[in-house]
């Protein structure tokens, strides 16, 4: 999956620090040795409660102020998909199909 979306090193600028957000889903060792491997920074969110042993990230990268700027761009992401959730029309249309609500 990550060489799909992720080019070499070789093949990209150097200049340019690549960090995706990812969901807490996404915080497996596999996963995180991929990224580092691939010279980018991951931002996965941690686990806080539950499986706090499956966290990946090393200090230095918890560390990273960049981090805290991918957690708010992330918040806001998740804010939209929350306001979507609430709009009742759309949720029966999701639930129901458009034949069943009759628009």
């Amino acid at each position: 999956m990550l060489d799909a979306v992720v080019a070499p090193p070789s093949e990209r600028a150097a200049e340019l620090g690549i960090t995706p957000g990812a969901d807490t889903q996404y915080q497996e060792a596999k996963f995180i040795e991929g990224l580092r491997e691939r010279e980018v920074a991951p931002r996965v969110s941690e686990y806080v409660k539950g499986n706090l042993d499956k966290n990946s990230l090393t200090e230095t990268e918890k560390a990273d102020p960049r981090r805290a700027i991918s957690r708010r761009k992330r918040k806001l992401v998740e804010r939209v998909f929350g306001w979507s959730k609430l709009d009742r029309p759309a949720r029966q249309v999701k639930l129901r199909g458009l034949d069943r609500v009759n628009w």
